[in-house]
């Protein structure tokens, strides 16, 4: 058979079309998939931080509530009242005071009671709720004996009642308490720290599989991924700081309580000795007075510390000449009161990033003492000063008062720690200076005693530039 010889063209090789959808496929699994380690670690972050932000406020609450309860079933409450209304029958006000107290002790226990409940744990306050309950019962007993004509020492021995155990037993609930937040923040912190470094090890691995692909894009990853590392490592370590100041803090508001308490108690065993005796009465009276109105001064300040010292400023730009004006104003009174002056100067021409209400308190609180600390029969002069080093303000305030010895530069800022003895004349609790390291210190600034100032004290401050800031963020 004859014919004609077809000849076939070879046909280019094509991939199949399944293999681009393929490529497309894995691509966006793998960006999906570094999406959602991106999310799980922001997520796990922002839970550890909002869950550890609860647990201290329950534990702020639960020593807020715990501190008044003391105060009301205490030596300057209840059994303070009740023990007077033994002595003085007659003196109504008293056993309605007393009344008054065991009413708001009952609230208290059960406000305490709940907040432990929210931590998660159960605390038993029966002791507490006896001696409360007991108290108010014999309030009517005492009246009853005494229009009986019996005397105060036979009243006392018929209606005394044991409440070590009941005072006691708070102390306890506080200590669980803390325990227990402790043991939460722990686990918190730890569960935080492995889903952070899960997340980061399976961001970076999932990365590897497209640097040959898009490197601007990786690029961008890594710098997002090392962004939240630092922000998750931070967290860890404002987390443990603030654990461990927090168990300080509370060490010492335990100590600094019981001192006056330790006194009322002291006194209130001398009127039990001096019962027959009314002008030594009086003076013990008076003196128990004196504690409580000392307690209640330190609670003030240490309400004051928790509400302003942990407070986050709200940030603006602020002129600090301006600032020192309205100051200067407020504090006119106050500096001719003491027969002295001072003085504000300032040679920034740039803005500083802060909170002008809290710099405000800072500053009252350096003024403050260099009016209390003055030198006697020395006139008082105080010089604020407002500089920068390029990158900082550098507020100072210098006084030509008693001074501070170079050694206690660091003590002075510790809660609750003073230089000077209960009985001297300047009076207070040790609270304004770390009131004032805190706030700074949540301007990412820092505040420090002038060793090298022997002519009285200065203490100087740092706050950020404005122009510093926007600089660093441009770049």
């Amino acid at each position: 058979m004859t014919g004609t010889a077809t000849t076939t063209e070879p046909q280019p090789t094509k991939l199949p079309h399944s293999f681009g959808r393929s490529w497309k496929s894995t691509l966006w699994l793998i960006v999906g998939s570094i999406t959602t380690a991106l999310a799980l670690q922001v997520w796990s972050s922002a839970n550890v931080v909002s869950s550890t932000s609860d647990l201290r406020s329950m534990l702020s609450q639960a020593h807020v509530t715990a501190t008044r309860l003391e105060q009301k079933i205490g030596y300057g409450g209840l059994i303070h009242n009740f023990k007077n209304y033994v002595l003085r029958p007659d003196k109504e006000h008293y056993r309605l005071s007393a009344f008054d107290d065991a009413t708001q002790a009952l609230s208290l226990l059960e406000q305490l009671h709940h907040v432990a409940l929210k931590i998660g744990i159960e605390v038993k306050l029966d002791n507490t709720h006896h001696m409360v309950e007991s108290y108010a019962q014999r309030l009517a007993l005492v009246r009853e004996l005494s229009e009986k004509g019996l005397s105060s020492q036979v009243i006392d021995r018929q209606v005394r009642f044991d409440d070590r155990p009941a005072l006691q037993e708070v102390e306890r609930v506080l200590e669980k308490l803390n325990t227990a937040v402790d043991e939460r923040l722990k686990d918190l912190h730890d569960k935080g720290t492995a889903t952070s470094l899960l997340s980061t090890i399976s961001t970076a691995t999932l990365g590897l599989f497209i640097i040959g692909i898009i490197v601007g894009r990786q690029r961008r990853h890594v710098e997002t991924v090392d962004t939240f590392t630092e922000r998750i490592a931070t967290s860890n370590g404002e987390l443990a700081a603030a654990t461990t100041s927090l168990r300080q803090f509370a060490g010492i508001v335990s100590h600094d309580l019981k001192t006056p308490v330790r006194y009322i108690n002291t006194f209130n065993r001398m009127i039990a000795e001096d019962a027959g005796d009314a002008p030594a009465v009086e003076q013990h009276v008076e003196d128990i007075d004196q504690q409580v109105q000392h307690m209640n001064l330190i609670i003030d300040s240490l309400l004051d510390f928790t509400k302003v010292g942990f407070t986050q400023p709200k940030l603006e730009n602020v002129a600090i000449n301006l600032l020192f004006a309205d100051i200067e104003q407020q504090l006119h009174a106050d500096t001719e009161e003491h027969g002295g002056f001072i003085e504000f100067r300032s040679n920034l021409e740039t803005l500083v990033l802060a909170d002008p209400g809290l710099v405000t308190r800072v500053l009252d609180i350096l003024i403050g003492n260099s009016l209390k600390y003055a030198s006697e029969g020395t006139p008082v002069r105080i010089s604020v000063v407002a500089e920068t080093d390029d990158k900082h303000a550098l507020v100072s305030v210098t006084d030509n008062g008693i001074g501070i010895e170079p050694r206690y530069a660091t003590n002075i800022f510790e809660p609750m720690t003073r230089l000077h003895g209960p009985h001297s004349r300047y009076k207070g609790v040790g609270i304004g200076l770390s009131l004032a390291q805190s706030i700074v210190e949540n301007h990412d600034g820092l505040i420090w005693l002038d060793t090298e100032f022997t002519q009285g004290t200065r203490i100087v401050f740092s706050l950020p530039l404005a122009q510093f800031i926007d600089q660093k963020n441009a770049a």
